[in-house]
């Protein structure tokens, strides 16, 4: 089972964040995000031929369908936009409820809205809605229903092809005998060793990969300040092992795996960026349980908290991430 500090309540605070999220996607104050544009774009394909327009989409079917939908009853891109954001949030934020209370909720939440939000539900939508999905398939592999967990991690597939980077360790460690340190590092190093044939078998089911693989303007960075402060603080968090619950060292092996796969993709940006943002929306899930962790774990913690947040302020908003112009 699931442990906690204390025995999850129902947050009645945490109400209005969906509403304010909606209001911040379809307002657009910090600009226009650089993917904006490109959804833009397919609601309006949408519109004038949805038929054609889902079977000539390289966007993954899940996401198709859903737009689809929401560009008959309406008119305005920006609110289709918006409305996708807020539901992928909203999922996300009912799992939290269910799973934290208190500081540790106020902790996560404060943690992804400047980390994660900016970079998904204000940008990548198809990766907001596939990081929705696995955030509530973690939640259920820490009680270990592995049913349900496949269900919500198949489905996540379904909005974004880089989930099939992060399914099958989600569902490795609902069982015991794969969390053995030494069948961790021998599936790590087959990760790495296997990635091209990975993105070989990828090419035949994903088309959009092959895209990606083709297009390559550069390698991801290997010393980028958000890797780096991700890997220092799960590799700290080896030291504090005893300490933290269950759910928080599964979310440390996922972080060692994403980086793993970071680097083994790092050619194909797309794949390794991806790939490793699916496995940092878990850091919520960790976080959640700082209280009443020991001292040197909550300062770890926060010390990731706070340095994540200067980094996000950094990267989204004081280098213009956001585009202030409008291009019709």
């Amino acid at each position: 089972m699931i442990e906690h500090p204390q025995p999850p309540k129902k947050n009645h605070t945490t109400h209005l964040l969906p509403l304010i999220v909606l209001g911040v996607a379809f307002y657009q104050p910090f600009g226009f995000s650089p993917d904006y544009f490109q959804y833009e774009y397919f609601f309006d394909t949408l519109r004038q031929d949805i038929p054609g327009t889902i079977e000539t989409s390289r966007f993954e079917p899940a996401f198709k369908y859903l737009s689809s939908l929401l560009v008959l009853f309406f008119t305005s891109d920006v609110l289709v936009f918006s409305l996708i954001a807020t539901i992928a949030f909203s999922i996300k934020l009912a799992t939290l409820n269910k799973y934290a209370c208190g500081y540790g909720l106020l902790i996560a939440i404060t943690f992804y809205t400047f980390r994660i939000l900016p970079l998904h539900e204000l940008t990548q939508l198809r990766a907001a809605l596939a990081s929705s999905f696995i955030v509530v398939a973690f939640f259920l592999s820490c009680s270990d229903q592995r049913k349900k967990t496949f269900i919500f991690l198949l489905a996540a597939s379904l909005f974004h092809f880089s989930t099939i980077l992060v399914a099958p360790l989600i569902l490795a460690l609902t069982f015991k005998s794969l969390k053995n340190p030494r069948t961790l590092a021998l599936a790590a190093a087959i990760i790495y060793i296997t990635s091209g044939l990975i993105i070989s078998i990828g090419n035949q089911y994903f088309p959009s990969l092959q895209m990606y693989e083709t297009n390559l303007r550069t390698s991801a960075n290997p010393l980028s300040p958000v890797v780096i402060l991700e890997a220092l603080t799960a590799i700290a968090s080896l030291a504090f092992w005893k300490n933290l619950t269950e759910p928080m060292r599964r979310v440390i092996i996922l972080q060692l795996f994403g980086l793993a796969i970071y680097y083994s993709f790092i050619d194909i940006p797309v794949i390794s960026s991806r790939g490793r943002e699916l496995f940092s929306v878990l850091w919520i899930f960790f976080l959640s349980d700082l209280v009443g962790r020991s001292p040197w774990v909550q300062l770890l913690g926060g010390a990731f908290v706070a340095t994540s947040i200067a980094l996000s302020i950094y990267l989204y908003f004081i280098l213009d991430f956001f585009s202030p112009y409008y291009f019709s």
